[in-house]
């Protein structure tokens, strides 16, 4: 099917919205421009050079060159170690307040991160996600490891829309791209240290320093120990789930032989320990009514609740300018390894209900190489070849007396899980432009993609009655092969304007389910138009861009109803369309600064028909196998609780969402002060396709973070606040059961001493 088709097929709709859109992103295209010419016509064309507020360029790697985030043909939230400073922005799930369309919400072992309500929408470490995060160049399969600290900081670049075509990992939603500093050898002992104290008995210390060793190799060292009390009241006890003791250290090597070979080593190692997870029941749902009252009051019942988390990271990036004429040869080999060790009470009450003690490790291999072609020719060019490896181990024992209604002679159902998964994936790449004009280029890429799972299940569930016993055993494997590629055209009108427009496809590998059953992958093609700009002589960037994409085969967690057993399955649910308007600018006033993001999505699912086991009673729902045609006995008719759903938005996808920042330099004679405040909005979203308010519902959010930092030569001073009003929100939800509250406000004191 053509594009064309491919659109129709959607119905007029499609095609209506999608005009729409463009309309309203040509309308305010422009009235930016007209808004910039006006500026420049009230102009006094002799104005002293000093007068005018320039932004510093913003650089970014997004495409594995070098360029600034204005001729960048991409959607790109390019944030500096600076604006993340400014913003607040300590950890990953922070990066939610700082870059338009991106949803990061909480979901006990794992983080649903989902950009354009692209994603993942599985509680599962075995399910692939369809925004790739990458580690210093290494990409982390697994959201498990999300929770490491953000410090010493190169840069975070935040790419929206299919990617694959110049990056290692194929993705559907984007990708999430961070960068520690590497050493740089230029012979100085130089570096930072910071000392933070905060309310909840917060303390923090971090710091790096570059440590020069001869004129071709330098290393670099950096660290990050933090304590932080729980932001729960536990009224059930001793333990303190939801608290935070956490180190971190980094390691890394510069060595440069030759003008035109250089190799970077960094090694960092990581362990924290929260005492467990801190949820609250969900009023609605099975342990509701033993819940405590308050909204960060909890009433746990064990006292040995816990959450460690190891992380370990070794990764070797070398570069060899092989050519006379600029081409670079690029490798990039890394290890990882991630685990997680977890006692949690499940039903978050006093009651001795139910609990999980579960095991997790992840081991990951992966190598990329690339060539990349000089940037000075007509011709450009990017060719690369990826594999990793990543092999998972799960270890789960649960008990459960269950709750409310269920008589005492039924007994406690426990059950022991041990998942063994291997996944790899081999994939060529490449992307090609051309100059057809001194200001007109065309783009192309491909990636052929393999990837392969195997994965050994065996669960064992005995109990009292014996009808919910269970015994399953499961060895199987399924491979996916895929073809995707982009094709563009980027327009630099003059040296203040650059317009591009392309079509994309992304894919996310299938999900193997117990019993053999195979979830197909998912694929998305994006129709994207953008304009950049840098206007009023460089105090105004801007950056606006319209998107349509066509998302099929939607990956979504359901019960398995064909052998009863009461596991979760991942299943195709149907297509979806997904169109919407994004912009970043910031604006440089004298000593004022501003900075707006802006992301309108509009995503609709096709109808489609699921179980809802919410709406079965309470308090058993392993019920066994649909029954069939004449059966009465040892089955279950699931049939009066399946709902049929059309048009629902997808998941962790709000509506509209918006920041603002503004921030005022006060200059003195040999300092001076910066005064500042971000403000988030973020409108309501669910977690699931049903929407039930009570047990789906995230609700709209606003947030205010403020600070004052005062700057004195080698010194920095900051006074902070974050979520300044003090907003109670979810965060998260873990199943049906308990959801997760946001942070409350938060307020503290950094001291840091540059050297």
């Amino acid at each position: 099917m053509s594009a064309l088709e491919s659109g129709r097929a959607l119905g007029g709709r499609t095609l209506r919205d999608f005009t729409t859109s463009l309309k309203w992103t040509a309308s305010c295209l422009a009235m930016s421009v007209s808004l910039s010419v006006g500026a420049f016509a009230q102009e006094t064309t002799d104005a002293p050079e000093d007068d005018v507020a320039r932004q510093d360029t913003v650089v970014v790697t997004a495409e594995r060159r070098s360029q600034d985030v204005l001729d960048a043909p991409i959607a790109v939230t390019a944030l500096s170690p600076d604006m993340l400073e400014a913003k607040g922005v300590t950890d990953f799930s922070e990066l939610r307040n700082a870059a338009p369309s991106l949803s990061i919400s909480d979901a006990s072992v794992t983080k649903n991160v989902n950009i354009r309500g692209i994603g993942l929408n599985v509680v599962s470490p075995v399910v692939s996600s369809g925004v790739a995060i990458y580690r210093d160049n290494l990409f982390m399969p697994n959201t498990i490891g999300l929770n490491e600290p953000f410090f010493d900081i190169a840069g975070i670049e935040v790419l929206r829309g299919p990617q694959g075509t110049f990056v290692g990992q194929n993705s559907t939603g984007g990708a999430v791209l961070i960068s520690t500093k590497d050493p740089k050898i230029d012979g100085k002992l130089d570096g930072n240290i910071s000392l933070e104290a905060g309310n909840y008995n917060l303390l923090k210390a971090s710091g790096a320093t570059d440590l020069p060793i001869n004129d071709k190799l330098e290393a670099r060292v950096a660290f990050n120990i933090e304590s932080r009390d729980s932001f729960y009241d536990n009224q059930g006890g001793d333990a303190q789930p939801g608290k935070v003791d956490q180190m971190h250290f980094r390691g890394g090597l510069r060595f440069e032989p030759t003008d035109t070979l250089g190799f970077t080593l960094k090694a960092d190692a990581g362990s924290r320990d929260t005492g467990g997870f801190a949820s609250v029941p969900i009023p609605q749902g099975d342990y509701g009514a033993y819940a405590v009252s308050g909204d960060y009051n909890i009433a746990y019942d064990r006292e040995d609740v816990r959450n460690h988390e190891k992380t370990a990271r070794i990764g070797l990036t070398g570069e060899w300018d092989f050519t006379d004429s600029g081409h670079v040869l690029r490798s990039v080999t890394g290890y990882q390894y991630l685990s997680q060790d977890m006692l949690w009470d499940d039903d978050a009450t006093t009651r001795d209900e139910q609990y999980r003690d579960w095991y997790f490790s992840d081991n990951v291999f992966s190598q990329e190489l690339n060539i990349i072609s000089p940037d000075e020719d007509r011709l450009n060019w990017i060719l690369g070849v990826y594999y990793y490896e990543d092999v998972l181990k799960v270890d789960l024992e649960t008990t459960a007396s269950f709750a409310p209604g269920l008589p005492v002679s039924a007994g406690a159902l426990t059950s022991a899980a041990d998942v063994r998964t291997k996944k790899s994936g081999q994939s060529i790449f490449g992307q090609v432009s051309y100059d057809l004009t001194d200001s007109l280029e065309i783009e192309g890429g491909a990636r052929y993609s393999i990837d392969e799972t195997e994965s050994q299940l065996s669960v064992v569930r005995g109990t009292i009655p014996a009808s919910f016993a269970l015994n399953l055993a499961f060895d199987d494997a399924f491979d996916d092969e895929n073809v995707t590629g982009k094709i563009g055209l980027n327009w630099e009108v003059n040296a203040d304007h650059f317009i591009y427009g392309f079509v994309a496809e992304g894919y996310k590998a299938g999900a193997l389910n117990a019993g053999g059953s195979v979830a197909d992958a998912e694929r998305v093609r994006d129709y994207e138009l953008g304009w950049k700009a840098s206007l009023l002589e460089g105090r105004l960037r801007s950056q606006l861009n319209a998107f349509y994409m066509e998302y099929e085969n939607y990956q979504q967690s359901v019960v398995d109803t064909v052998t009863g057993s009461g596991l979760s399955t991942v299943q195709n649910t149907g297509e979806s369309e997904i169109m919407g308007v994004e912009y970043e600018g910031s604006l440089s006033v004298g000593n004022w600064n501003f900075d707006l993001g802006f992301a309108y999505v509009d995503s609709s699912i096709g109808s489609i028909s699921l179980l809802d086991t919410r709406a079965i009673p309470a308090p058993v729902r392993i019920l066994g196998p649909q029954c069939q045609a004449g059966q009465t006995t040892g089955c279950f008719d699931y049939s009066p609780f399946i709902v049929t759903l059309d048009g629902r938005p997808n998941p962790y996808s709000p509506e509209f969402k918006y920041s603002l920042g503004a921030q005022y330099t006060v200059l003195l004679e040999n300092s001076e002060i910066i005064i500042r405040a971000d403000y988030t909005h973020s409108d309501e979203q669910y977690a699931s396709l049903f929407q039930d308010p009570n047990f789906d519902l995230l609700e709209e959010r606003d947030l205010l973070n403020a600070s004052v930092t005062y700057f004195s030569g080698d010194w920095r001073v900051q006074l902070y606040a974050n979520n300044l009003t003090d907003e109670v929100y979810r965060s998260g939800y873990y199943l049906d059961q308990s959801f997760f509250n946001g942070a409350p406000r938060q307020f503290g004191i950094r001291v840091n001493r540059a050297f």
